[in-house]
């Protein structure tokens, strides 16, 4: 009995230490299983001004498997890819991604490795207004998990859940510092009239690093410019930049203030004003003027017409000088006087008559009708030339009525051959001629003029001023001078508002400013033109601006 209740005891001893040494084991077990967690990392790979890339590394430990979202509070950025690692790819992970909010998910069988990229994004910048403003940077990014595992190492399926403590580490640059490129590049050459840019890139993100001003360059295409003093305007002497066409130095020239002068008369008639002028033989202008009154018919002259049979007569004053008639008196009509006999004799269609006329006016006071005789008809023939058909006819020679024909038809020239019989030249054109073998007769037709092909054109003023409403005639010399038989002159104005020109080279001056008149040949190859500078004269500035007469004049 004691030898059984020590063994009972035994038993109850050793199960009571396996009872309290087992949960040891279990929590030792526990203890050694449960796995670190992992720690993430968030790199910026590059950035230009067109995109940034960011990826998202496992920097320690590892895991199986998660769900995650990066998001970004930067306006001027679209995520426009998201890649995973080709390496965990070729290992047989099952991933999934939405570039519309950043969410990516990924799962492995066997743990992912430590130190390795596990997804890239790649962001593209807006342009315009949107563009991003500097550099990307940690603040505008975020790493939220929602879920992360790695499989239990006792052979179990269960997976143990690491959300809670994973470690995301935030290494984008906080501000982005350029590192210069080592050559400098110009982005805008110095001209004479602007200073030039030369920068260096960054690096890094392609931006402009630093820059610097390029001088500007002296002026070297120098040009002078002159411009001749008229009566009433300045002229002067520049010195220009052909470049830039910035005036380098200027000298005025005085105004002539009308050093030619002469007189100009127009006299009065009846009823018109008369003028003297003194004016300016250079520019046209009028200096000064006196009127001369009408002069009211000075001159008067006695005018008779008879008065006729029919037809009344007058005595008049008429004025010489403007025709005008001052005064005049009717003559009535005298009434037929005497008479005459007239006869005329019938013919074969047309009756004749005899008639009473009058002597003095020749009208016919009373007539007699004698019957027309009717036709004689006779045969008649006329052979054919090499012209003209000839004919067999019925006709009556009183009165050439033909009552029958037959033609006979004309024959035709036999033309030998052409002949020229005067050469031509550049101012007439030639002839040839050919004879007919039968009747002699010839018949002529133009060998055209020679041509030369014009190879310059003189315009006869380059440069003219005009006054406002003047009119004045340029002329054209055509070089070489045989090309002035063939040649046509097409006249044209650059600006009609200031000046117009008609086809014979009248230049008429329709508003105030400058035009360019241009005589051409018709292909336009050979011109020639003529500044034309429009100005109102002194007397028409008074008209104008003094009287008032823009309100009509202008």
């Amino acid at each position: 009995m004691k030898k059984i209740f020590t063994k009972a005891l035994s038993v109850f001893l050793a199960a009571l230490m396996f009872l309290t040494i087992a949960p040891a084991f279990v929590l030792a077990a526990d203890e050694q299983t449960t796995p670190a967690a992992p720690v993430f990392s968030l790199e910026l790979v590059s950035e230009t001004e067109e995109q940034a890339v960011i990826v998202l590394k496992l920097k320690e430990n590892s895991f199986n498997s998660f769900d995650a979202t990066i998001t970004t509070t930067c306006q001027g950025l679209t995520l426009s890819k998201i890649a995973f690692s080709v390496d965990l790819l070729v290992a047989g992970a099952s991933t999934s991604f939405n570039t519309a909010n950043g969410k990516i998910s990924f799962a492995m069988t066997d743990p992912v490795v430590a130190e390795c990229d596990v997804v890239t994004y790649t962001y593209t910048k807006a342009t315009g207004e949107d563009a991003v403003v500097g550099d990307v940077t940690a603040s505008e990014f975020t790493v939220d998990f929602e879920t992360c595992a790695i499989s239990a190492n006792d052979g179990t399926e269960a997976n143990i859940d690491l959300t809670d403590s994973i470690v995301v580490e935030n290494n984008l640059p906080t501000v982005h510092v350029h590192e210069p490129a080592d050559s400098w590049v110009i982005t805008k050459e110095a001209t004479c009239s602007e200073e030039g840019t030369i920068v260096q890139y960054c690096k890094i993100c392609g931006e402009i690093a630093n820059s610097s001003v390029i001088e500007k360059s002296e002026h070297k295409n120098k040009k002078n410019d002159h411009k001749d003093a008229t009566c009433t305007e300045a002229g002067y002497d520049k010195v220009i930049c052909g470049d830039c066409g910035e005036t380098l130095s200027e000298t005025t020239i005085a105004p002539k203030n009308h050093p030619n002068k002469e007189t100009e008369h127009k006299d009065a008639t009846c009823t018109e004003a008369g003028y003297n002028k003194v004016i300016c033989k250079d520019c046209g202008e009028t200096i000064s003027e006196t009127t001369i009154n009408p002069k009211n018919h000075p001159n008067k002259k006695n005018e008779h017409k008879d008065a006729t049979c029919t037809e009344d007569g007058y005595d008049r004053v008429i004025c010489p000088d403007c025709n005008t008639v001052i005064s005049s008196t009717t003559i009535e009509k005298k009434g037929h006087g005497e008479t005459e006999i007239v006869k005329k004799a019938p013919a074969c269609e047309e009756n004749g008559y005899i008639r009473t006329v009058c002597k003095d006016c020749g009208d016919t006071i009373t007539e007699t009708t004698l019957p027309k005789t009717g036709h004689n008809y006779i045969i008649d023939r006329k052979e054919a030339t090499c012209t003209e058909d000839g004919y067999v006819r019925n006709f009556c020679p009183a009165c050439q009525d033909v009552k029958s024909s037959t033609t006979l038809t004309k024959t035709g020239h036999k033309w030998l051959a052409w002949k020229v019989v005067e050469k031509p030249t550049y101012s007439k054109e030639g002839t040839e001629r050919r004879i007919c073998d039968n009747c002699g007769s010839h018949e002529d037709r133009p060998v055209a003029k020679l041509v030369a092909n014009p190879t310059e054109l003189v315009m006869s003023m380059q440069e003219l001023g005009m006054n406002f409403k003047q009119t004045v005639r340029l002329f054209v010399t055509i070089l070489p001078e045989e090309a002035a038989y063939s040649t046509d002159i097409i006249w044209e104005s650059s600006d009609e508002s200031v000046a117009t020109v008609n086809e014979d080279g009248e230049v008429y001056a329709t508003g105030l400013g400058n035009a360019t008149i241009t005589a051409k040949t018709p292909d336009g190859k050979v011109s020639a033109t003529c500044e034309v500078t429009v100005k109102y004269s002194t007397i028409q500035w008074i008209i104008v601006y003094i009287l008032f007469g823009w309100i009509w004049y202008v």
